[in-house]
């Protein structure tokens, strides 16, 4: 009888983690079913992009929570958040949870390509979002901007793109104004 013999077990986790990063997020939760080693490492991923295609599934929804929560725990932070979805109410509270706990643990880059249905953008950018110590980069896509209940401050952002968003000029002045790097 042949031995099966787990090839990836053995090799060392940045190599394991540059392999998934050619990988996308959906195959990444099919691998894992591959080797036991995969299992644990794909907590550690530090590329997060969440997809609609993908999303609508518990499986999913809570394989972005423990990788977060992981993050967390382990005080790393995320190299790269991005939400690319058509979301209805019931996700609202759901994808800002899951941008306040990326922010939380230190995301780089930020993306955020949102359509709320039935209204055309996304209801508010998420306080936090404005007053994030880490973000080197932030992409919105189809995002509102209403006044802020915080000071914009985003000391680190170096590219900030914004696509269809909403917002008056008071608003922009202040968001260009609290990006020292820019």
């Amino acid at each position: 009888m042949e031995h099966k013999i787990d090839r990836l077990y053995g090799l060392p986790e940045l190599v394991l983690e540059r392999i998934l990063s050619f990988i996308p997020l959906k195959k990444i939760l099919q691998l894992t079913t591959l080797s036991k080693r995969w299992q644990n490492v794909w907590f550690l991923f530090p590329i997060l992009e969440i997809n609609e295609d993908v999303v609508r599934s518990e499986d999913f929804n809570s394989f972005v929570e423990k990788s977060l929560l992981s993050c967390y725990r382990q005080k790393l932070s995320l190299d790269k958040f991005e939400l690319i979805m058509n979301i209805d109410e019931s996700y609202h509270t759901l994808m800002n949870r899951w941008i306040g706990d990326a922010i939380e643990i230190n995301v780089k880059e930020l993306n955020l390509y949102i359509h709320l249905y039935p209204h055309k953008y996304y209801l508010q950018v998420p306080d936090s979002v404005v007053a994030a110590k880490s973000i080197t980069e932030l992409r919105l896509w189809g995002c509102k901007f209403e006044p802020f209940h915080r000071d914009i401050d985003l000391p680190c952002l170096k590219s900030l793109v914004l696509v269809e968003a909403l917002m008056d000029d008071q608003i922009l002045q202040t968001l260009i104004a609290g990006c020292a790097l820019l």
